[in-house]
């Protein structure tokens, strides 16, 4: 193994010993992932990858933090790009979702009531008389308003959360890994999907199903790493990834609101409809990159010699 590569594996088995390790003790007191407690556990499943790129980065390299590691708050219009982002990857995956057979994107404040309540009655029917009751004292806007709602969250709270696995993402490895664009983004794309596959093991994502929505999973992190890594490099910045991360996470309930069905593969983000439009985002990013771009990421051009 070469000396480059070490500092990786190191960074890598630490913060897998960690999150798999959390996943473990709360599967062995028999946590419930779908309750809150399931929900705290899955936040706490994201930072070990910090505490793991602050230790080998810092005690074990000795090494600076804050520039190495991409955290700089100098914000420029890549920021802008990661904020809004996901929001265009949610309304061109509804766009897949009303035009899949079968599938029903919600459009109208009664569909999102109906939704709600059939949803209720399924999973939460003690519940359902306190929504009712809510909503007729307050009347939901329309349904598609939920995405401008998200968006706050995702440069509060989420952002802080989702900085968590940055750091060690697309900021420990983004300068620590050999290689180009391409290379990068796929390795960190692969460990980034193997890392999850213990949660999404628990059914806390695709309930049952394990295998296909484990696979769901791999393509989701790997085709979102590529555009992770282009925000990555053009921001300058981590925060700028943890600000896309932040703010996919809020639209991800939305999805859910917005493509009902009682098959989690299919809603976005993280369900097949999403990963479509992640794919057809990333290959419009590297159309601009390529033919648009001033200073491209992926496609750049070295200098003919003199």
């Amino acid at each position: 193994m070469s000396e480059r590569l070490k500092p990786v594996v190191l960074f890598y088995v630490l913060a897998v010993v960690g999150a798999w390790g959390l996943v473990a003790a709360f599967r062995a007191a028999d946590g419930d992932w779908v309750g809150p407690s399931g929900r705290a556990a899955a936040i706490m499943h994201m930072f070990p990858v910090a505490l793991a790129a602050l230790v080998v980065q810092g005690p074990v390299l000795k090494r600076a933090l804050k520039e190495p590691l991409g955290l700089n708050l100098s914000v420029n219009r890549s920021w802008l790009f990661a904020w809004l982002a996901p929001a265009l990857i949610l309304i061109v995956a509804l766009g897949v979702a009303a035009l899949w057979p079968g599938l029903e994107v919600v459009t109208t404040t009664a569909q999102y009531i109906a939704s709600k309540r059939a949803h209720l009655m399924a999973t939460e029917p003690q519940n359902l008389e306190a929504f009712n009751t809510y909503v007729h004292t307050n009347p939901p806007g329309h349904p598609f308003s939920l995405i401008l709602m998200a968006l706050p969250v995702g440069i509060t709270f989420n952002l802080l959360l989702a900085l968590s696995e940055e750091v060690g993402w697309r900021g420990f490895l983004h300068a620590t890994l050999p290689g180009g664009f391409f290379r990068r983004s796929l390795v960190t794309g692969l460990l980034w999907g193997v890392y999850t596959l213990p949660a999404v093991g628990t059914g806390f994502i695709f309930g049952d199903h394990v295998v296909t929505g484990a696979l769901l999973m791999l393509g989701h992190c790997v085709a979102l790493s590529f555009i992770l890594e282009w925000i990555r490099v053009r921001s300058g910045s981590v925060v700028a990834c943890a600000l896309f991360r932040g703010t996919a996470m809020a639209l991800t309930r939305v999805g859910i609101d917005l493509v009902p069905t009682t098959d989690p593969r299919v809603p976005p983000l993280y369900g097949w409809t999403g990963l479509i439009a992640i794919l057809l985002t990333l290959a419009g990013l590297l159309v601009f990159d390529r033919f648009f771009a001033k200073q491209p990421v992926v496609f750049k051009t070295n200098p003919s010699p003199a």
